[in-house]
């Protein structure tokens, strides 16, 4: 599964290129919807942020007073740390379930909108990231027409987040948004053919050495260890138990498309050698020319599992 983050300075039109996707097919979550359930009333993320931020951030019903905080927490970047402190760990949370649930569900490519996806150091949770870019006085004039902010309010705001040409240096995928919605929508049409053609059935997510309860040193179920590695989001793993490979050949016939037969052979010079797609078992002992050869005359695949660490035969 290729997960993509979608980010850009405040009103640059990424909620926009998320709509887009969403109408193409592709799961989306949104930080800010998700920062929304974390101070819902009676959470503990809202009681966190009344007792840093006061009572009188709250409305007569008990929700969260939005334009309150906001005008404290642009004013005082201490408040604005601390209530970043308060949503973000609840945020990720939230978005971790979420993503395991596409997971679970199949989805080849997934996109996080996340407004502060540098500032809160998120960059390296994904495969590719999307930068939504356009001018500051466009994002200035949409943020006093269509949020009703004042210009103080506005550049408060802006200023507080990253700088919009770091954020265009740190893209891997850049989106100017300079003309209109129509020309934007085209835009992203474009940049998510780029993602299914360059990301998507291009890379799997492989365990290359599992034991099971095949091997003398494990006693895990081998049901069990591929039900977990699939939720996890493996697309393959291989069977390699020490110096036995039938619990691998009874997995891979069971499971053709997901589990690869292999084995982990002490070689005679107490050297660990495996053999992947093997059909037949090498006996432990073997010299590891020999054992090589027998992997390959098998059309296996040779490869030395941990060649440098020490007391392993490397």
């Amino acid at each position: 599964m290729i997960s993509v983050g979608l980010t850009g300075s405040v009103a640059s039109g990424k909620s926009e290129v998320s709509r887009a996707w969403q109408r193409a097919g592709v799961p989306v979550v949104s930080a800010d919807e998700l920062a929304r359930i974390a101070v819902e009333p009676g959470s503990a993320g809202l009681d966190a942020v009344v007792d840093a931020l006061g009572s009188d951030i709250l409305k007569e019903d008990g929700s969260l007073d939005r334009a309150r905080v906001r005008s404290i927490v642009f004013r005082d970047d201490d408040a604005r740390r601390c209530l970043e402190d308060i949503i973000h760990p609840i945020v990720r949370r939230h978005w971790e379930t979420w993503v395991q649930a596409q997971q679970a569900e199949g989805a080849d490519l997934i996109v996080s909108e996340i407004p502060l996806l540098f500032e809160s150091g998120r960059a390296e949770d994904f495969d590719c990231v999307v930068v939504v870019d356009a001018p500051y006085d466009t994002r200035l004039s949409r943020m006093i027409e269509f949020r009703g902010l004042s210009e103080d309010e506005a550049r408060r705001v802006m200023t507080a987040q990253m700088d919009a040409n770091e954020k265009r240096q740190l893209a891997d995928i850049l989106i100017r948004n300079e003309g209109t919605l129509e020309q934007l929508d085209e835009k992203a049409g474009s940049v998510l053919e780029e993602l299914r053609s360059r990301f998507v059935g291009r890379r799997m997510k492989i365990d290359m050495h599992i034991h099971t309860l095949g091997s003398w040193d494990s006693l895990s179920d081998p049901e069990r260890v591929l039900e977990v590695a699939m939720e996890r989001g493996f697309q393959r793993v291989a069977i390699t138990d020490h110096n036995r490979v039938h619990v691998g050949l009874r997995m891979a016939e069971c499971y053709p498309d997901v589990v690869i037969p292999g084995e982990e052979v002490k070689t005679a010079e107490g050297i660990d050698v495996i053999g992947l797609y093997l059909c037949e078992e090498i006996p432990e002992g073997t010299p590891a020319e020999e054992t090589i050869e027998l992997i390959r005359s098998q059309g296996g695949i040779v490869y030395l599992p941990h060649p440098y660490a020490a007391g392993k035969g490397g």
